[in-house]
């Protein structure tokens, strides 16, 4: 095995503890987005459920179920929840971290393990990996050899620990479900000018295009939604301007 490859094979899960740290940090999650990315996370988990069910790890060449589109079903399972996981956090920057970590990571270790598979499995393998993508699925299952047949085995599913992935996912979208609870909403400082009379308020996030007004302060006036009055004229939005402070 070669330097790099063993080091990623190594280390992508123990880099991944101190990864998910910083991608919680950057991360401004809402119901809305922790929804749609617990959505988009469960087909990911799935795919590896049901790809787990075949794998007979270090045993036989696992051709059957979903490895008849793509050789590397548990990986495409992993970059379809690690993109929902992005889509959940809200933030591109903690997005980057996961998609930057993912292309990083497996697609050296797939490689890797490309090379052991041709080794052991010889011409089955080289068959097998000319008419089957590495990872992205082909649109047809590909044809099993005579005498193959391969079945989803709940059994075996246990046996490669898939339940691990489903938990530690869960853990994910709970923790960014308390962010979303208990995590302060950012807030900026505005001056309103209307003419010749200025307001100080300010504006707190209600949402990721949403903003409610609050502790609005004015020297002799109340301004107040919907529209913005002062003393009974309505400002609309082409008679005043915001500026930031």
């Amino acid at each position: 095995m070669s330097l790099p490859g063993t080091f990623f094979m190594r280390w992508r899960v123990r880099l991944g503890y101190p990864m998910a740290v910083v991608v919680l940090w950057f991360s401004r999650p809402t119901p809305r987005s922790i929804l749609l990315g617990g959505l988009v996370g469960v087909l990911g988990l799935c795919l590896r459920s049901y790809a787990a069910g075949y794998l007979h790890k270090q045993e036989a060449l696992t051709v059957g179920g979903p490895y008849a589109y793509t050789r590397n079903p548990l990986y495409l399972g992993s970059a379809t929840m690690a993109l929902g996981a992005a889509v959940a956090t809200l933030s591109w920057v903690s997005a980057s971290l996961l998609l930057l970590y993912f292309a990083l990571f497996y697609f050296t270790v797939m490689r890797r393990e490309e090379k052991e598979l041709r080794l052991r499995h010889g011409a089955a393998f080289r068959e097998y990996a000319r008419a089957v993508p590495l990872f992205f699925p082909r649109l047809r299952p590909w044809k099993l050899p005579a005498g193959s047949s391969e079945a989803f085995s709940f059994a075996q599913y246990k046996k490669n620990h898939e339940w691990r992935a489903a938990l530690g996912f869960l853990l994910l979208l709970g923790v960014l479900v308390l962010l979303a609870m208990f995590a302060k909403p950012p807030h900026a400082n505005f001056r309103l000018r209307a003419g010749n009379q200025t307001a100080s308020f300010r504006l707190s996030a209600g949402g990721r295009y949403r903003y409610r007004a609050s502790a609005i302060r004015a020297e002799d006036a109340r301004l107040r939604k919907p529209g913005l009055r002062r003393e009974g004229v309505e400002l609309r939005p082409s008679s005043f301007a915001l500026d930031a402070v």
